[in-house]
């Protein structure tokens, strides 16, 4: 079960990136982590999400029905919280987290 992956030994809970799933790493940030089969299948960082794309992205990892948020830092996925719909703040995160960024750029 992918939960079991969640270490509670730091700080904050993280979630080590294997070797296998390094591929789909490009670096820190604010991510939606997609898990199919227990393991990272992609990470869709906020970071690179347009203005508009907010909405959109939290909308897919509703569907999708594994999908995760949390900060990706040297290869580990730092405080996951799974995406559901029985956490709503989780998806206004979500769209704070893309509008701050946009937000930033403009100043």
């Amino acid at each position: 079960m992918f939960e079991d992956r969640i270490k509670t030994d730091a700080r904050l809970p993280y979630i080590d990136v294997t070797d296998e799933e390094a591929e789909i790493y490009h670096g820190c940030g604010d991510a939606i982590a997609y898990v199919d089969g227990g393991r990272f299948t992609s990470f869709v960082y906020l970071g690179d999400l347009a203005e508009d794309g907010a909405k959109a992205a939290a909308d897919d990892a509703l569907k999708h029905g594994n999908a995760w948020l949390g900060m990706l830092s040297c290869y580990q996925f730092c405080k996951p919280e799974k995406l559901d719909a029985s956490n709503p703040a989780l998806f206004a995160r979500v769209i704070r987290l893309v509008a701050e960024k946009w937000e930033e750029l403009d100043q």
